[in-house]
């Protein structure tokens, strides 16, 4: 018998962080996305970094308030008066969305800078944050389109 029974099995230990490689977004990249593809498109990619970070249900959870949260940001714009500039709900949403990102991700953000592995780049953020752009310009459309035709004062093109 060569083996002893009473002796601890051998494994790898390894760091939970080297498990999970794959690159993560930078607080830049976040709040590009954000003035780009407003506050959904940097949720989203506060998302990505938690899933990278092999953190499913922080995404999950990113991905959700994200979506609330343009939702909200939606309704608050309906709601305010003309006088207030576009901007005055913008920028809050830039600065809020780095300041979280930043609390929440920051640090395993710059641990990996700092050990010199790889980035997202900040054109993909800029790409998805585009794609974004597309969404939610489409969903307000749809919500224009459809307040209209709710409300009967469209167009009735009876005319011709």
């Amino acid at each position: 018998m060569d083996r002893d029974p009473y002796q601890a099995p051998q494994s790898v230990v390894e760091d939970a962080t080297d498990r999970v490689g794959a690159p993560l977004f930078r607080i830049n990249a976040i709040g590009l996305a954000t003035v780009l593809g407003s506050v959904l498109a940097g949720g989203w990619l506060i998302a990505m970094n938690y899933a990278a970070l092999g953190r499913p249900a922080q995404a999950l959870k990113a991905k959700v308030l994200s979506v609330l949260s343009l939702f909200a940001l939606m309704a608050l714009s309906m709601v305010l008066p003309e006088q207030v500039p576009r901007v005055a709900v913008i920028v809050p949403q830039v600065f809020g969305l780095i300041y979280l990102a930043r609390s929440l991700q920051g640090k395993a953000i710059a641990e990996r800078i700092a050990a010199g592995r790889p980035m997202r780049s900040n054109w993909l953020a800029a790409g998805i944050a585009l794609l974004f752009l597309v969404i939610v310009l489409a969903l307000n459309v749809a919500l224009v389109v459809g307040g209209i035709y709710l409300s009967g004062s469209g167009v009735d093109g009876g005319g011709l």
